[in-house]
């Protein structure tokens, strides 16, 4: 789901997404969260 279509999704709720990932040892590079427009970019990212 891209971010573009989903009102709701802010940034602040990208970086509330990250971090909850990175609770759970899910680690995502800092540099790299601006990259994130879609939840397949999440998942890239965290792989």
């Amino acid at each position: 789901m891209p971010m573009a279509t989903c009102p709701e999704w802010t940034s602040i709720r990208t970086l509330q997404m990250v971090m909850g990932l990175d609770e759970a040892g899910v680690s995502i590079p800092f540099e790299k969260i601006a990259e994130i427009r879609s939840v397949g970019d999440i998942m890239r990212l965290a792989g």
